[in-house]
């Protein structure tokens, strides 16, 4: 088997910034997973197994949007806005930590550029990891990466199928994690309560200075630690 039948058939994970990629106003966000899947199907990706999680400041969403996206499988983080790309890149090394290469990676943002996009060139000169990107506003300073394919987010969605397919039963349903707290659950009605939650307005609230430094801290050693590794392979 070849290295890109390997890559053909390993995982694919999905990391989807909501506040630069939105759902359109109307849009039924059930079809959201499935437009995706189709999209990686048309390039021979037929066989792969695909999470999905979406980030994002989850109190702006609507409910029957969260509803729709966990009923598909899509597992939803409530991320501050300003710490959405740094989370999103502390889960995809994580992510990478567990799934050593081939593997798939996809990133739904506006915001591949600076440290993030280094890191990620760094990954592709030395494994064997695919990356795909949709957005809604092209990057102009991802010079060094080399996207296997990548779309616009609008055009994305309107990948035509069949209607998307529910997963059946709440204990079949996508995590809801919050990712300022440590806190997820199956429900969209304890996670909208959780949101609401003294505790959970206290813990987003304490020196937001602080936390702002920390995030920016922890990114770069992240990016630090991921170089190490990357270097002893």
């Amino acid at each position: 088997m070849s290295g890109n039948d390997d890559a053909e058939t390993a995982k694919i994970e999905v990391w989807w910034d909501m506040k630069d990629c939105p759902i359109p106003e109307g849009y039924d966000a059930r079809p959201v997973r499935p437009s995706i899947e189709r999209a990686f199907n048309k390039l021979g990706y037929s066989t792969c197994p695909v999470s999905i999680t979406a980030y994002g400041d989850q109190n702006q969403t609507p409910c029957h949007v969260l509803r729709g996206l966990s009923s598909t499988g899509v597992a939803v983080a409530h991320t501050k806005s300003e710490s959405t790309r740094s989370v999103m890149y502390r889960d995809m090394v994580e992510w990478r930590g567990q799934n050593p290469p081939p593997g798939t990676m996809m990133i739904i943002s506006d915001q591949v550029g600076g440290d993030l996009s280094w890191d990620l060139a760094r990954l592709q000169q030395r494994t064997r990891y695919q990356l795909f990107l949709a957005y809604s506003i092209k990057p102009c300073n991802d010079l060094f990466l080399l996207y296997r394919a990548n779309w616009r987010w609008e055009q994305l969605l309107e990948e035509e199928g069949a209607a998307p397919l529910v997963v059946g039963g709440l204990s079949s349903a996508a995590m809801f994690y919050c990712k300022s707290c440590n806190f997820d659950c199956q429900s969209l009605e304890k996670f909208r309560k959780h949101l609401s939650s003294y505790k959970h307005g206290m813990e987003v609230s304490k020196h937001p200075i602080y936390i702002y430094i920390s995030q920016i801290l922890l990114f770069h050693n992240l990016i630090i630690n991921s170089f190490v590794k990357l270097r002893r392979l």
